[in-house]
């Protein structure tokens, strides 16, 4: 299946009037006047999509095509008391609902956009742990991201 072709729908019975597609990946935006739910994106990205319905119903929602990722943590190193503000960035992250620190939820989390995440690391022993992002589409983990030491 070719990732890069997406359907959507209204969640109604009706077909949608226009999907606007915009991303600076494919420099510019992508206007569909035709009732036609799937669109072929150029590439990989982070894209957002707006929806007007015949009904009058609009919407818009944010969608990454890709592979949801993890890039960056930063600092990489922090107390065991925990207490460490971390800021995570990735492709993706918009939606995500929490972050983890070897298993141990992170406190005073905040997604920044959809490359950035903020999280305050939590109390835990010494040692270098995995970071996972939970997101409802797929938790993303990058491997012994974090050093408590």
């Amino acid at each position: 299946m070719d990732r890069r072709i997406v359907q959507f729908t209204t969640g109604r019975a009706e077909p949608a009037l226009a999907w606007s597609f915009d991303s600076a990946r494919d420099g510019g935006g992508h206007l569909l006047r035709i009732p036609n739910p799937a669109h072929r994106y150029a590439g990989d990205g982070t894209y957002t999509v707006q929806v007007a319905a015949p009904n009058g119903d609009t919407g818009s929602v944010i969608v990454t095509i890709g592979p949801r990722q993890v890039t960056g943590v930063s600092p990489a190193t922090g107390g065991v008391a925990g207490g460490t503000v971390v800021t995570i960035t990735g492709i993706g992250l918009t939606g995500a609902t929490g972050v983890q620190f070897g298993g141990v939820a992170g406190t005073a989390f905040s997604v920044v956009s959809d490359s950035e995440v903020i999280v305050t690391a939590p109390a835990h022993a010494a040692g270098v742990v995995d970071v996972t992002v939970l997101h409802p589409a797929g938790n993303v983990v990058k491997g012994g991201a974090f050093t408590y030491a």
